[in-house]
């Protein structure tokens, strides 16, 4: 049985209106309310499909009582469907409310036949919408299951975990180190939320001066700034109704972090060299590599940004963290491969799976693709279909290295006495002292040409 919920101030006529109802309606049971208040708890309780409301419930407010509650039942359902009541001579006040999401509008007083007929059409709306929204969140959750590969009991926590981010509007923190799937992370919470059908709006400072991200996020009015020939909108504007998802917010200076802060608090952005504000309604996404508690002492981050975008903290795993995964991501990518570059079938060997399920993975799972596209293409190129372990290039002291029955050191991880920890911080030194000297000691195109910000460059570099 669906409910419908009638709200009008006048009790004499919202009743008699039920009763009508009531007769002309089958299987339905109706609620009345006759004020804001009661009509937002008797929504909550027992989830209209339709509701019926009058624009002007309180004389003192007049309209704009009937439009405030028309959103906030919304925010409640954004599903159900609201037929707003108007007087004589109010048509625009009509339009006005769809503009804002009324499925219809009537006069008053309502031709019964003619709401009864809306009120029907709304049930059915109401119910294609629900089986839609259960059709997209398990399309979703099937995603999920294909794109975040991997059964260990991390990878399941890390699907609980974004399940749940996914049901609400928190701002979310993504910690892990690079090349985790941060990103993909991200647009998964993203598709999986009620905002899925908004944009999906990614930014990664980098190097840019602060007044050149304050331009990119904010956007400028013409002549804003010298080079400004014409206004353009901030990437802010553009994640208005979806998800805005901030990679890297180590790199954010200060003034920026501020000026964000303001956004998130007061749902509302300025151009450059623009006098009025505008309305900007964006879920934020956030996300780091590293040591976030370090970068908040170390006044990298301010405290009151980060208690603002952390509501939500979710790790990402290390590779090495959920090695009985690998098997399942070598075939993934090998799979993938093959399709995309119409190369032979590939299988790898058990003796190069162990191997790659002992390999500490400093590099995540793009190291991981890096290293399976190199052993396929050896073993293509060699003539065989199957990835032998002497196929495999994995890094030790010095760079990358090919290792396998050689008896080369597979990876200065398996140093004695050395922590996995300091090995990871030492190649990390050694890419970042490499890229250095490829460049010419030359910070900006040594970052650039690792793919990471100079500050996580300097960083790295200072980990001694």
């Amino acid at each position: 049985m669906g409910a419908i919920l009638l709200v009008d101030d006048d009790r004499d006529a919202v009743t008699t209106l039920a009763q009508v109802l009531a007769r002309t309606i089958e299987n339905v049971h109706i609620v009345v309310a006759t004020n804001a208040k009661d009509a937002v708890r008797e929504c909550t309780k027992i989830s209209p499909q339709v509701a019926v409301i009058d624009l002007c419930l309180d004389p003192s407010h007049g309209v704009e009582s009937g439009f405030e509650l028309l959103q906030k039942l919304q925010a409640i359902d954004s599903h159900i469907r609201i037929i707003v009541l108007t007087g004589h001579g109010d048509t625009e006040f009509g339009v006005r409310a769809m503009k804002l999401g009324a499925a219809n509008f009537l006069i008053k007083p309502a031709d019964i036949p003619h709401l009864s007929a809306l009120i029907q059409e709304g049930q059915k709306q109401y119910h294609l919408l629900s089986q839609l929204k259960v059709f997209a969140e398990g399309e979703a959750a099937r995603q999920m299951q294909i794109e975040l590969i991997g059964n260990s009991e991390p990878m399941s926590r890390l699907r609980e975990q974004l399940h749940f981010a996914a049901s609400t509007s928190q701002p979310v923190l993504l910690e892990g180190e690079t090349g985790v799937g941060k990103s993909l992370c991200a647009r998964l919470i993203h598709r999986m939320s009620h905002r899925g059908e908004g944009n999906f709006v990614r930014y990664q400072p980098g190097l840019s001066r602060a007044d050149v991200l304050a331009s990119e996020l904010f956007g400028h009015e013409r002549g804003a700034f010298t080079g400004a020939e014409g206004a353009r909108d901030g990437l802010l504007r553009r994640a208005d109704g979806g998800t805005f998802f901030l990679d890297e917010i180590d790199a954010l200076p200060q003034e920026t972090q501020t000026a964000l802060l303001g956004v998130l608090q007061e749902k509302r952005c300025r151009r450059l060299g623009a006098d009025e504000e505008v309305a900007v309604d964006l879920r934020l996404i956030a996300a780091t590599n590293g040591d976030v508690e370090q970068l908040v002492r170390d006044g990298v981050i301010r405290s009151d940004f980060f208690h603002r975008i952390a509501h939500e903290r979710i790790h990402i795993p290390a590779l090495r963290e959920r090695r009985a995964d690998i098997p399942l991501l070598a075939e993934r990518y090998l799979g993938k491969l093959q399709e995309s570059e119409e190369v032979g079938f590939h299988e790898i060997s058990q003796e190069a799976l162990l191997r790659l399920q002992e390999y500490a993975w400093p590099g995540n799972i793009r190291e991981l693709e890096a290293v399976l596209h190199g052993g396929a293409a050896r073993a293509a190129f060699a003539g065989r279909s199957e990835i032998l372990l002497e196929d495999l290039s994995l890094f030790r002291n010095g760079g990358g290295a090919q290792v396998g029955r050689t008896g080369a050191p597979l990876s200065s991880e398996y140093e004695e006495n050395v922590s996995l920890q300091e090995q990871v911080a030492r190649f990390k030194r050694e890419r970042v002292e490499i890229a250095l000297q490829e460049s010419g000691n030359n910070q900006i195109k040594a970052a650039k040409s690792l793919g990471i910000d100079r500050t996580t460059l300097r960083r790295i570099l200072q980990s001694e």
